[in-house]
């Protein structure tokens, strides 16, 4: 894990640089998912309007 230790991250410990990595990837992965809940909406959405079944 040293090798993941350099200039920016020294002074950190092991324990923040995975929270600060992690939450990285979390923010990252919420993003994501929420676009693709978006489009997913959109569609069912558009699909519905266009639907003879109101």
């Amino acid at each position: 894990m040293d090798t993941m230790r350099t200039n920016n991250y020294r002074g950190l410990t092991d324990a923040q640089l995975t929270e600060i990595v992690g939450g990285r990837i979390l923010t990252r992965f919420k993003q994501f998912m929420i676009q693709r809940w978006e489009n997913i909406v959109r569609n069912w959405i558009d699909g519905f309007n266009s639907s003879p079944f109101h």
